[in-house]
């Protein structure tokens, strides 16, 4: 009988009956002797005088004894005979009563609702009861505390961040001071695009910290307050949106509540000395950078210090450029100012633009040209633990595979130093390039302690997706959503892609094409503002480069010059200024660069590999064309690296391409910059302005996304 009653002391106090409507009892005093028997009355008995005068003290003792029996007959009514102690002398609750603070730990998230405890509880007895109540309201509150703490975190370590923001605004309103709540609030708003949102809240949360304890213990919040009050947005890459922020939509992020969980696993075991690492591996468009930023910008709305580092394929050729893009995160935070000047004097050998930071660094001293990736290793760590502050950082790589072969080189001395700064380095990678590289799980790169490989959405997340991206005015019929989850294939990327065609073009887009009930052939064109904008650039090129185009896009792959020479009956020299026009107007793009010597050998590779199947353009005869290649990459930022002359290793001495491709022909004793080049255009095959030909639907824009 007692399991279908529940106690709620959150709000008004009251007695309810599975969940239907509460019971009533004769006078509010009886449920006033229930309350303080269930608090206090179970461990031990409770004197019946003791709450005569505690609940009865104006009237006279022989009516406040009956007024109790009449209170413990209603109680015996309801919860059965069984429910007290029959002895004359005290009375003790036998059952066990449910209440909702046990919910607080046990229940659904959903069901979380918390009020002032005992509301009014205090007006139905005399000034001694009034101050037992303030007591249990005191307790009630610290109780519920701890449970919603403790849900909070299990929600955190589920990964389910809507469940998490649910919790932190009940724990919010229980204890507007606890650091917790207030952290995953400000989550929610800079989730939310909202950082005005976030200040309030943290400001907001010192001014009532300093009135009510006189002090900050949580300076981590007047941190993080600073850090937006400077403009900073936690775990958001370099690239900002060009749209302002109150028209920026939230990132939508939809199944990965697993992967998340198994992050913040992985974060609350770096909690001594030492280092965790983490590799997030899966296909293009899967989801790889939207969970390293969510779980980054978690952190970060914690005060965490974040540092997220993107490696970019124009520098994998570059040596130090990763290393260089976290020397210059480090470098912003004020925090990094305390570094010794001899260790910022280090790091400025790889990142020269940490002077214009802190100008007052040192030069850098002379060192031999084998220690120059120690020292730049220990200076990372040393800017690392001046950020840290005593406190776990996070290092986060989005697209590693463009990782450059000395920044890895780096990465691998600096983790053999992390004893003194606890870390998580966590690292996203295109499936087939993180495990066909086994140097960057050995000797020399990074070991992967933790993987986390993302699968493909199945349908009905990939649904879900789509309802998140649809503005509110906007109704995606079913035969269309069905139609762009089958194209899309699970992956997030193509199927925004796709959602964005059709919300644009409508009836003309791909998904309504391959969705119509016509059962003849699929023509499918791509729409006019991307024709007009290929045919710009399609119309300024010469005739010889709009062939080397045309050719690249039917053929859909890398190609090395002389292969293209052969095809299109041009000479080498042809399809090297065709090629330097694609690389003025960003439609084609260089792979691979490859340093030979004058019999043909290989001396040094700056970038990871040369492809074996990859020719070379002319020999010696030629050096003006390799320093047109030189200059041009060094115009468009392609290929120049400012501290090129400084990178020397235990292979050789690296130059920038420009320099080498200079001075190709300048000494016969150096070696000379020759480039195993592939040109290859970005675009798909397709229909070139005034060709008059169709995609077909089938071989057109998934396929082409899944391979890219």
């Amino acid at each position: 009988m007692v399991a279908q009653f529940q106690l709620e002391v959150f709000g008004s106090p009251q007695l309810a009956r599975g969940g239907r409507s509460p019971v009533r009892f004769r006078t509010k005093k009886h449920l006033a002797v229930l309350l303080y028997l269930h608090f206090e009355g179970r461990a031990r008995s409770i004197p019946r005088d003791q709450l005569v005068e505690l609940l009865w003290p104006d009237v006279p003792p022989e009516k406040g004894r009956h007024s109790l029996s009449q209170a413990l007959l209603a109680i015996r009514s309801l919860l059965g005979p069984d429910a007290l102690t029959g002895r004359e002398q005290d009375v003790q609750l036998l059952a066990e009563l449910p209440s909702d603070l046990s919910a607080l730990r046990q229940g659904p998230v959903a069901a979380i609702r918390v009020a002032e405890p005992l509301q009014g509880l205090d007006r139905c007895a005399g000034a001694e009861f009034a101050h037992w109540v303030d007591g249990a309201r005191v307790r009630l509150k610290a109780q519920a505390r701890d449970a919603l703490r403790a849900a909070l975190q299990a929600t955190r370590a589920k990964g389910t961040l809507s469940d998490t923001h649910l919790v932190a605004a009940a724990l919010y309103e229980v204890d507007p001071l606890c650091p917790d709540a207030v952290y995953a609030l400000a989550e929610r708003s800079l989730l939310d695009g909202d950082t005005v949102a976030a200040v309030r809240l943290l400001k907001d949360q010192l001014r009532r910290t300093q009135a009510e304890l006189g002090t900050n213990p949580n300076p981590e919040i007047a941190r993080l307050l600073r850090r937006l009050e400077r403009g900073e947005r936690p775990a958001f890459l370099a690239q900002a949106s060009p749209l302002p922020e109150r028209l920026t939509r939230p990132h939508a992020f939809v199944a990965r509540e697993v992967e998340l969980g198994q992050l913040e696993a992985i974060w609350s075991r770096v909690g001594g000395a030492g280092y965790q690492t983490c590799l997030i591996s899966g296909a293009p468009g899967i989801g790889k950078s939207s969970l390293i930023r969510r779980f980054a910008t978690s952190l970060g709305a914690r005060a965490r210090p974040v540092f997220m580092v993107p490696c970019q394929e124009i520098g994998q050729g570059i040596p130090y450029a990763t290393v260089s893009e976290l020397i210059t995160a480090l470098g912003r935070d004020p925090a990094a100012g305390g570094t010794d000047p001899v260790w910022l004097a280090e790091a400025s050998r790889v990142c020269p633009g940490l002077r214009t930071i802190y100008p007052g660094i040192p030069p850098a001293p002379d060192a031999p040209t084998d220690s120059i990736r120690l020292r730049v290793a220990e200076a990372v760590t040393r800017m690392m633990e001046a950020v840290a502050d005593n406190g776990p950082v996070l290092l986060a790589f989005d697209d590693l595979q463009f990782l450059d072969p000395a920044s890895r080189e780096v990465l691998f001395l600096i983790t053999r130093r992390l004893e003194r700064v606890p870390t998580l380095i966590v690292a996203g990678a295109r499936a087939g390039d993180a495990e066909s590289r086994p140097e960057e799980t050995g000797h020399g790169g990074l070991v992967w302690k933790e993987t986390i490989h993302l699968q493909p959405l199945d349908g009905s997340q990939a649904l879900n997706l789509i309802r998140d991206h649809s503005v509110d005015s906007e109704v995606v019929s079913s035969q269309i959503a069905e139609t762009i989850v089958r194209l899309a294939q699970g992956n997030p990327y193509h199927l925004e892609m796709l959602l964005a065609d059709w919300r644009t073009h409508r009836a003309k887009s791909l998904a309504a094409a391959e969705s119509s009930e016509d059962s003849g052939p699929i023509s499918w064109t791509p729409p006019e503002d991307l024709r007009a904008a290929f045919a710009r650039q399609y119309g300024g090129l010469s005739t010889d480069a709009q062939h080397v185009l045309q050719l690249l896009s039917v053929a859909g792959k890398a190609m090395v010059p002389s292969e293209l020479a052969s095809l299109l009956g041009l000479q080498d020299g042809v399809v090297e200024r065709a090629a330097l026009e694609m690389l003025d107007r960003g439609v084609g793009r260089v792979e691979g660069v490859c340093v030979l010597r004058d019999g043909g050998g290989p001396a040094s590779l700056p970038s990871r590999a040369a492809r074996p199947a990859a020719g070379r353009l002319p020999g010696p005869e030629s050096p003006p064309a390799d320093a047109r290649i030189g200059s041009s990459l060094h115009r468009r930022g392609h290929a120049t690296s400012s501290h090129g002359d400084r990178a020397a290793g235990s292979r050789g001495r690296y130059r920038s391409r420009r320099s080498a491709g200079s001075r190709a022909g300048a000494d016969a004793a150096t070696p000379r910059l020759r480039r195993r080049s592939r040109f290859q255009t970005p675009l798909a095959p397709g229909a070139l302005p005034g060709r008059g030909r169709s995609v077909p639907a089938r071989a057109g824009c998934p396929r082409r996304l899944a391979a890219r």
